[in-house]
Parts: C-alpha cells; structure tokens; sequence
C-alpha cells in the first residue's frame, strides 16, 4: 500500500535502468597494491590508524554467501591474533564490505603504540597463516559458523524502522534485490571449504593472483619518517 500511494504521488513513469543515476566504484587490477599515507589533522594525536582493504568483485548472492561466511569465521580470530595476542591497537576489526555493489573484505587497525607500517605487515601476516586455518578448521567448528551466520541473517527485524532501513539500503545501493536475504541463505549451503579456502588464498591473502590491496595509513607525528 505503501509503495502504491508512493508511485500514485510521484508524477510520470519509472526511470529507465541506463537512465538512473549510479554511483561508480573504480576496479583495482588483480594483483596490485596500492597504499595511501596521511598525517593525522590535529598535531596533538597520538593515535595510528591502518585499513587495509581487498576488493573482490560484484555482489551475487553465491559470492556474498561465501563472502560472509570467511569473514564470520576470521572475526573472533582476527581480533584474538592482532588485538589480544600481538596487543596491536585498542581497536581491532576485520569483516565483509559492500560499497556500491562491490564486495570487499577490511581490516581495521587503531593504535597508540605501534606505527602503520608495522600494523600493516602484522594484518598482512594474520591473512596469510589464516588460509591454513580454514583448510584446517573442524568440520563441526565450520558448520558452527555457517549455522550462526545463518540465523543471523534470519533473525527478524526487531522494529519497522529496522526493516525500513533493510529495505531503504537496497534501494540506496539501486540494487532494489529486496528478497537479497533470502537469496543468499539459499546459496549458503552450497558453500564448502575449498570455496572458502580458494577465496582467502587467491582474493585476500598475499600473494594471491586475484588479489586487489588498498592500505590507508592516518600517521600521528611520531611515526611521520613513515611519510617521507
């Protein structure tokens, strides 16, 4: 009812799909890495801050189905490796990205102590040793993930505004793939490892053919012979 009075309120028919605007996300070539250095804006902060970010290819329900399920399953790993163990930052997050269709994996780094560069070699070490660690997971501890990622995506939306905001981002993202969700729990169980195990090794880990790297380094004064 809602989207009737919406088209009954709006003059003239629907846009043609060439003639609705988009926006374009550039395509970095496999096998490349680029990095970007940046000093903080306020001389007085202390804080380092690295993303390091590696962008895989469109988004289809299979892909982001794998996808969501590496990335559930480097989650807890990721910040026990670089936050708790190595004590890298105060703030550690590793997961999926979707920027305009495009998926992506990230991981973000902030800290007081080290400098980017050596945050940067430590991300990468942590997404080399974890191919081993998919290829290598417990057959239960993997269905563990898949099951929790699952129900996850299940769950039902706790508000209106929360399904509208579900609903508003396909339609902000011009995919309008409202049955999204459903999709890609479908693709889910099709999943297995050596999907996962040949995504981590060819599109996230170094060394790997399809890799596409991007590093942001924001460098506070005291780690500024970084940006020379």
């Amino acid at each position: 009812a809602l989207a009737r009075a919406a088209r009954a309120a709006l003059p003239g028919p629907p846009l043609a799909a060439a003639a609705r605007p988009y926006d374009p996300v550039t395509a970095l070539p496999p096998g490349s890495s680029t990095l970007l250095r940046a000093p903080v804006k306020n001389a007085a902060e202390r804080n380092a801050v690295v993303e390091v970010y590696l962008q895989l290819g469109p988004d289809t329900p299979p892909a982001r189905a794998a996808l969501d399920l590496a990335a559930h399953a480097a989650h807890e790993p990721a910040y026990n490796v670089l936050r708790t163990q190595e004590q890298l930052g105060y703030a550690v997050h590793a997961g999926a990205r979707c920027t305009h269709g495009v998926l992506g994996f990230a991981v973000v780094v902030a800290s007081g102590e080290h400098g980017p560069a050596a945050i940067d070699a430590r991300v990468d070490a942590f997404l080399s040793s974890f191919v081993d660690t998919l290829a290598t997971m417990p057959d239960a501890a993997l269905e563990a993930h898949r099951a929790a990622l699952a129900a996850a995506k299940r769950a039902a939306d706790t508000s209106l505004a929360d399904e509208a905001a579900r609903h508003w981002d396909r339609v902000s993202a011009r995919a309008y793939d409202f049955d999204a969700r459903e999709r890609e729990l479908a693709a889910l169980p099709g999943v297995g490892r050596g999907d996962l195990v040949a995504l981590w090794r060819d599109c996230v880990a170094p060394g790997g053919a399809a890799r596409r790297r991007l590093a942001v380094h924001v460098v506070p004064p005291q780690h500024a012979a970084e940006l020379a």
